[in-house]
């Protein structure tokens, strides 16, 4: 039976006589074996302040102190932290302290782009909600066994007690129940006091079919079988059992039903380990579950500016000692970290090996913010059985795709801001839009077939054509980067003033001379157009479109009085197969685009004059030239 009374956590007896100064710092020991840390028999009251772990800590940290062994600690073992809301843990009113990890029960399990998890992190969590609730608690940290500073929770604490309406309803020692109570239950009930048991917001995505839960910082997806779990252990705790998978499962519907709705993520907040930006406004401000954000920048945001030499070595070297290709690749980071989506512009990475582009995207998803980026494969996204894996991103990237040769409606869809169709095995289908930026990483240019420009428009590419040489390089180089990441970001604001700048240089670089050779030597169209001039307007001046029907043999001087025909001969010359060429039609749009990309201001166009012929406004720059030069090749 859970009466909502407390019970003083060890030692908080003793350590409360003392009365000591709120700004004291007490440690409060965590661990397996805490007890061995603190006593030199831990099973013997009298050795209390003997043991060899807690007397080399008080050395380090208190070396001044006389009677350093005889401070008091707080001592939290396993029965104690698995009853945390029972306990009272510091005095009422105090307001510093750190935990110390004993024996590595909060070591780090995983650290992904500068985000570290720990084990028994949740463990950590409700410690720290629990001392908020319960004391003034101001500045407390994380400390191994010697009183090094693993981790500053002061800002943590700050952010749950700004929430702390929304804690309120959620705080366990005021649930009254029983193994009994709780057998009679509907699931609707059962439902109601798990949530309040948990002490944690929780939000249903009605699109998605997901709960999600608020770590202090981000909403996270709690998958269906972590959720199954902690139920079975919130009936566990009342001293019964929960009955069966479906029990379980009645219950999960139910919250699926009573939870609040996950609203829609502000897109113009970032989140960052120590507050949210406003992207517009540039203003900080704390943690809130309130902006529905599911992603966060590994790192504090800073103020000013800080010194980040790797990363300016690196984007010197894959500049190319070009300023406005530097400008244009520092925009490219510039929009993926605000996800400028709105832009519909994507980055296509293209070049060999150990060029610099994978650092590329490994920065990019460090400024995307942990949880915000996903890998992709271009063929993938075609699937919507499997692209459920986009749902929630900022950043998606192709770090190794393959030659690609087919359809961009997925990908115009994406960056034009159009619903994307869902249909997520075992789950009901759905449309969402899918609000990210889209970066290609290849070894060759992508051919989007029939585009008609659409992708054309949206692509910014960046030739990668320099290779580190194996003097230079550097196997820590991302680490190092990763270190700077905060000054990384602060170099991109202060970089670009205003957004629009960052849009006009990555305009500027579809526009390149670079990506036009690149486009060039990978498009046969864009190849196949230099041969032409465009005339002003349709007239008998121009060459006649042609098709098919009456093409002569191709050693005829006449297959160069026909356009088509001329395109025909050229893709003989490259050995395109009869698949792989277009259509009179298909051949009209194709030229049209490419002009456009080679910087024409005319437009290529087609007209029927008198005598029922269909001509253009191409002309041969020097026909005869052309000649020698194709029939030579």
């Amino acid at each position: 039976m859970m009466n909502g009374k407390r019970k003083k956590a060890p030692n908080l007896g003793a350590l409360l006589k003392t009365t000591p100064n709120s700004q004291k710092e007490i440690f409060i020991l965590i661990g397996d074996n805490v007890w061995n840390f603190y006593r030199s028999d831990p099973k013997d009251l009298k050795t209390n302040g003997l043991g060899t772990g807690w007397k080399m800590l008080a050395d380090l940290t208190d070396a001044d102190n006389a009677k350093r062994y005889e401070e008091i600690p707080i001592i939290l073992d396993n029965t104690n932290l698995s009853e945390l809301y029972k306990l009272d843990i510091l005095p009422l009113e105090h307001q510093v302290a750190s935990i110390i990890d004993t024996d590595e029960f909060f070591k780090v399990k995983t650290s992904v782009d500068g985000i570290t998890i720990r084990e028994n992190q949740q463990v950590l969590t409700d410690l720290c909600t629990h001392l908020t609730k319960t004391t003034a608690i101001q500045h407390l940290t994380l400390r191994n066994n010697i009183g090094e500073l693993l981790e500053d929770l002061s800002g943590y604490i700050s952010r749950i007690r700004n929430n702390e309406a929304s804690l309120e309803a959620a705080t366990p020692e005021l649930i009254e129940l029983d193994a009994e109570t709780l057998k009679k239950l509907s699931p609707a009930e059962k439902a109601e006091y798990f949530y309040k048991w948990l002490k944690i917001p929780l939000a249903y995505h009605a699109d998605q079919g997901i709960i999600y839960r608020y770590n202090g910082i981000i909403w996270e997806i709690i998958q269906e079988n972590e959720l199954q779990r902690q139920i079975k252990q919130f009936f566990e705790e009342y001293g019964t059992k929960y009955g069966s998978v479906e029990s379980l499962n009645n219950i999960i519907k139910c919250l699926n039903v009573d939870l609040p709705l996950f609203m829609q993520t502000d897109v113009k907040l970032l989140a960052f380990k120590n507050g949210v930006l406003n992207k517009n406004t540039l203003q900080f401000m704390p943690h809130s579950k309130d902006y529905y954000l599911t992603g966060v920048n590994p790192c504090d945001y800073l103020e000013t500016q800080t010194p980040t030499p790797n990363f300016d070595k690196w984007i010197n070297f894959i500049s190319y000692d070009s300023i406005e290709r530097k400008k244009s690749l520092l925009a490219a980071l510039y929009m993926i970290l605000n996800n400028r989506y709105d832009w519909q512009l994507t980055l296509e990475l293209i070049g060999e090996a150990g060029s610099g582009k994978s650092t590329f995207l490994e920065v990019a998803k460090l400024i995307s913010g942990e949880g915000n980026y996903t890998a992709i494969d271009l063929e993938l996204l075609k699937d919507d059985k499997a692209r459920d894996i986009i749902l929630n991103k900022t950043f998606l990237f192709s770090p190794d795709q393959s030659r690609y040769i087919g359809d961009a409606s997925i990908i115009k869809a994406i960056s034009g801001g159009d619903d994307i169709s869902f249909n997520p095995k075992n789950k009901k289908s759905f449309s969402s839009k899918v609000n990210a930026i889209i970066a290609i990483c290849s070894n060759t240019l992508p051919i989007y077939k029939n585009d008609g420009g659409g992708m054309e428009r949206r692509r910014v590419l960046f030739p990668f054509y320099k290779a580190v040489e194996d003097s230079e390089r550097d196997d820590q180089l991302f680490e190092k980067i990763q270190q700077e990441l905060g000054g990384i970001i602060r170099k991109l604001y202060d970089e670009f003033k205003q957004p629009e700048e960052a849009k006009q240089a990555l305009l500027r670089q579809q526009k390149s001379k670079e990506a036009l050779a690149m486009k060039t030597e990978n498009d046969h169209i864009l190849e196949f157009i230099e041969e032409f001039d465009l005339l002003p307007e349709v007239s008998n001046k121009g060459l006649i479109l042609g098709s098919m029907k009456g093409m002569p043999s191709i050693e005829s001087s006449f297959v160069f009085d026909r356009l088509y025909w001329c395109y025909l001969f050229f893709c003989d010359i490259l050995g395109r197969t009869d698949k792989a060429r277009l259509k009179p039609k298909d051949l009209l749009a194709e030229m049209q685009q490419a002009f456009k990309t080679a910087g024409y201001k005319i437009k290529f166009t087609n007209k029927q004059l008198k005598g029922g012929y269909n001509y253009t406004n191409a002309t041969f720059k020097d026909k005869q030239k052309t000649i020698e030069k194709w029939r030579n090749a």
